[in-house]
C-alpha cells in the first residue's frame, strides 16, 4: 500500500511489486518483469535483427538517495531481481559513448575470451537445476550484449569535448540530455530510461532556498516549497526535451518529432504516498503517430492505456500490456492518429 513502491513499479512496469521478497518495514521490494525501456529495448518489432551498439541506455542525474539498496537507486529493470544501475556521471556517459579505442586487434581478443566465457558457460548449463539455468542465461545475454557491442566498437560519432560533472541540477541535466542527444542523433541507441531524481528523492533544490529534501519537504507540508519545486522539475524536463530537438537528422525532423518519451511521476499526492490521480506525459510525435497538444483525465483509470499508447505509437504490435488486474488494450482515446 505505499506509493513510494507501488506507484513508480507500476508506471513502468503495468505490474505490482513482486510478492517474494518484498518487505514493507525496510523497503525493500523487487519488479515481477522489465520496465517498459528494457521492453521495448528487447522487443522484437523494436529493432528487429539489426540492434545497434546499445539496445538501450540508463541514466541518471542526480545521486541524492533515500536508500542505498534497490529500487532506491535506479527505476531501470532487466526482470526480477535485475535492477540497471544508471550512469550519473556525463564523463563515464562520455567515455562509454565515444572513447573507442584505436586498437581493434585487442577489441578481437576481447571478443574471443567471451567467447570462450560462453562456451564454458553452455557446459556448465547441463549440469543446473531449472531456477539456476534461468539465472545464467540471463548472464549470458548480458555477455552476449557486450561481446555484439565489441564487435560493433567502429560505430563512431563526432562529440565536443569531454564534459565534467556539474554539481548544479539543471546544468547536469542539459549535459547529460545532450550527451543522449548525441547518441540518438548518431544511432547508438534508440531507448533510454532517464532519471532525474530518485524515488522518495532527498535531493535539496537549495537553488530554490529549500532547506530539505524533496521527501521531508512534501511530508512537512511545505506547499509553496513543493510547488516550487515541482516547477522547477518540470523546467529540466523541458530542458532535456529542448536538447532532444535541437537534434536534427538531414531531411529536418528533429528528435522529439521522432521520438515518443512516457515521463512519470512516483505517485499522484506525495504527502500521503498516494497514487490518486497519478500524472503522465507522453510528449514527441512518434514519427506522425502521436497527436499533440491532447490531454485526457479518468478517474480511477488504468494505468496500462498509457503503455499501450505508447507501444504502439513506436510500431511495437501490442495486443494488451498490464498485468494483475491492470492488463487492458485500450489506447488513450484520440492520442493515436
Amino acid at each position: 500500500s505505499d506509493g513510494h513502491m507501488r506507484g513508480f513499479m507500476v508506471a513502468l512496469t503495468g505490474d505490482r511489486i513482486r510478492p517474494d521478497g518484498f518487505d514493507h518495514p525496510s523497503h525493500t521490494l523487487t519488479a515481477l518483469r522489465p520496465s517498459i525501456d528494457q521492453y521495448v529495448a528487447k522487443h522484437d518489432d523494436f529493432y528487429g535483427a539489426s540492434p545497434p551498439p546499445f539496445r538501450s541506455l540508463v541514466l541518471g542525474v542526480s545521486e541524492a538517495r533515500f536508500h542505498d539498496y534497490g529500487h532506491w537507486n535506479a527505476i531501470s529493470y532487466n526482470g526480477p531481481d535485475s535492477l540497471n544501475l544508471p550512469i550519473s556521471n556525463p564523463t563515464q556517459l562520455w567515455n562509454l559513448l565515444f572513447d573507442i579505442p584505436d586498437d581493434f586487434e585487442a577489441l578481437e581478443r576481447r571478443a574471443n575470451v567471451l567467447d570462450a566465457v560462453l562456451e564454458d558457460a553452455n557446459d556448465l548449463r547441463a549440469k543446473l537445476g531449472p531456477r539456476d539455468r534461468v539465472r545464467l542465461d540471463d548472464h549470458l545475454d548480458h555477455i552476449g550484449e557486450i561481446q555484439r557491442r565489441l564487435e560493433l566498437s567502429g560505430v563512431s560519432c563526432t562529440p565536443g569535448l569531454k564534459p565534467g560533472n556539474p554539481t548544479d541540477l539543471m546544468e547536469k541535466n542539459e549535459v547529460m540530455a545532450e550527451l543522449l542527444a548525441m547518441a540518438l542523433g548518431c544511432g547508438l541507441t534508440r531507448a533510454f530510461s532517464y532519471m532525474l531524481t530518485s524515488p522518495a528523492t532527498t535531493h535539496v533544490f537549495s537553488n530554490l532556498g529549500v532547506p530539505d529534501g524533496m521527501h521531508k519537504t512534501c511530508h512537512d507540508g511545505h506547499w509553496d516549497r513543493v510547488n516550487d519545486i515541482t516547477t522547477y522539475q518540470m523546467q529540466a524536463f523541458a530542458a532535456f526535451m529542448d536538447k532532444l530537438a535541437a537534434v536534427e537528422s538531414p531531411d529536418g525532423v528533429n528528435l522529439m518529432d521522432r521520438a515518443c518519451i512516457l515521463g512519470t511521476s512516483e505517485y499522484g499526492e506525495g504527502w500521503q504516498h498516494s497514487v490518486a490521480e497519478m500524472p503522465i506525459v507522453l510528449a514527441g510525435r512518434a514519427c506522425g503517430n502521436l497527436v499533440p497538444n491532447m490531454h485526457y483525465r479518468e478517474e480511477g483509470g488504468n494505468y496500462s492505456r498509457a503503455h499501450v499508447t505508447a507501444l504502439r505509437s513506436v510500431g511495437i504490435d501490442t495486443p494488451s500490456f498490464g498485468w494483475n488486474g491492470g492488463e487492458t488494450s485500450d489506447d488513450i482515446p484520440g492520442f493515436l492518429a
